[in-house]
């Protein structure tokens, strides 16, 4: 594996599967004994679905940054849904799964068969053809227009990063603060205000892993915040460090 122990790969689902997953991926690890590798994750808000070696889990939208600790060798299958694509399998009830991670067979279905498939195959692509298989009868899109109402105020809410706040997000999408709640906790897991800050401290992230010595007090600024303070302990609450330790452990 080279330099680094640790692979990732994600491939675009099958067609008839696009409304409801964002992507199949995989990870792989061979991590020297005696070492571990630590992955930080602040993940998309969604719902992922994984299955590896005498485990498997169903793990709602996570509001802090999730911690994997590596060592030896293994590996992970999952899918990651898109935001509102879980609730096509168990109903607009993904308020429940916040920060949750159950079996798979506990609340979706028997997993054990898809195991077995995912451990008879090293091909990427049949490997996601046998996670796509065990997924489609559990597919049950009762309401359609609304899955993709609340995916399109998610994309919003994503893209255009002149909204910062809930009733800025309201009026681009024609909605009232209550329905937003309402829409978003049901059918997503959290509201329209976690879910802009879910994105806003991604941007943030992602410009500090690549421009470390950025002026924190005009990124703050730059995504919407009042004032330093305010960026600086949201970031802490979520992704567990300072941004400015975190700039600095990117230096």
């Amino acid at each position: 594996m080279g330099a680094n122990p640790v692979s990732v790969l994600r491939l675009e689902p099958s067609a008839d599967l696009q409304p409801y997953v964002r992507n199949v991926w995989a990870v792989d690890w061979d991590v020297p004994e005696g070492e571990e590798r630590v992955q930080p994750v602040l993940p998309p808000p969604a719902v992922n679905i994984t299955v590896q070696p005498g485990e498997d889990a169903v793990t709602g939208v996570q509001t802090r940054v999730d911690r994997r600790v590596l060592t030896g060798r293994s590996w992970v299958r999952g899918l990651l849904f898109r935001p509102a694509g879980f609730a096509a399998v168990v109903g607009p009830c993904l308020s429940d799964w916040v920060d949750r991670r159950e079996p798979v067979a506990t609340r979706v279905a028997e997993v054990e068969s898809l195991r077995e498939a995912l451990q008879t195959t090293s091909d990427p692509m049949e490997q996601r053809d046998a996670l796509e298989h065990w997924l489609r009868p559990l597919i049950r899109d009762t309401d359609p227009e609304r899955r993709e109402q609340v995916e399109q105020i998610v994309s919003i809410a994503q893209e255009e990063r002149e909204l910062i706040s809930v009733r800025d997000l309201g009026r681009h999408c024609g909605a009232s603060e209550r329905t937003l709640q309402r829409l978003l906790r049901a059918w997503v897991g959290v509201g329209p205000k976690q879910l802009l800050m879910r994105f806003r401290l991604q941007d943030a992230s992602h410009t500090l892993t690549h421009a470390p010595r950025t002026d924190l007090a005009e990124l703050a600024l730059r995504l919407g915040y009042a004032d330093q303070a305010h960026f600086s302990r949201d970031f802490a609450r979520i992704v567990g460090v300072s941004p400015g330790a975190y700039a600095r452990a990117c230096r």
